[in-house]
């Protein structure tokens, strides 16, 4: 019983040091009744997809604000700003949120896909924010 304890502790501590998950598997063979197959399973890294974000701000804020808001968020899910292209104040086709004017930027941002809906979410419960859009860049 010793042995199979050592081979549970080697697998578990060669998991931790590669960064993988280990599942022991009990073999049930006639021949080899206590043998111990060790099934590693690759950690996938995260897939990182091309955003476009373009927002738009209330017309008091400052495009650096604007910029570090827009960074801070992207932090949280697992993003990185890859380029920022300030369009500046502009003219809204419709009132929205009783505001005429709106200063336009456009994001690119690399980010998992699964964590878009939480970029959205986050972006949107702030105040400064008057619209949004995100979109999966072409290739």
């Amino acid at each position: 019983m010793e042995f199979i304890e050592l081979v549970l502790f080697s697998v578990r501590r060669v998991a931790e040091i590669c960064g993988v998950l280990a599942a022991v598997c009990r073999l049930t063979t006639p021949h080899l009744p206590y043998a111990f197959s060790v099934v590693t399973y690759g950690l996938m890294p995260e897939k990182k997809e091309i955003y476009e974000l373009t927002v738009i701000f209330r017309p008091g804020v400052l495009p650096a604000a604007a910029e570090k808001v827009v960074v801070d968020k992207l932090k949280t899910c697992k993003g990185k700003l890859v380029k920022v292209d300030v369009w500046g104040q502009r003219k809204l086709a419709y009132r929205i949120d009783k505001e005429t004017e709106g200063l336009y930027l456009l994001f690119l941002v690399e980010l998992p896909g699964d964590e878009t809906a939480k970029l959205q979410n986050a972006l949107k419960i702030d105040k400064n924010i008057l619209r949004l859009m995100l979109i999966k860049r072409g290739r």
